[in-house]
């Protein structure tokens, strides 16, 4: 369940009001990736928006690897294709 004290917590859904947020938060879903899975590819045109709430995640571009953990400042955004 996505609660206000969460998306209080997501960039840039913590500038709106609570009553948008509780809006976001009715249809709002959260979801689990297993090791491995991908979740989207680069180039890909977004369907979702996907912020990191729990874990972490592998991000691969031209630069190289890196992770990504929970409740680092970096993941107060939504993880970008």
């Amino acid at each position: 369940m996505v609660t206000d004290q969460i998306l209080r917590g997501l960039v840039p859904l913590n500038a709106l009001s609570a009553g948008d947020r509780a809006q976001i938060a009715r249809i709002a879903r959260t979801g689990n990736y297993q090791t491995g899975q991908v979740i989207f590819a680069r180039g890909e045109a977004a369907r979702t928006t996907v912020w990191l709430l729990a874990g972490e995640v592998e991000l691969v571009d031209e630069a190289g690897v890196r992770t990504l953990a929970a409740g680092s400042p970096e993941a107060s955004h939504a993880l970008a294709q």
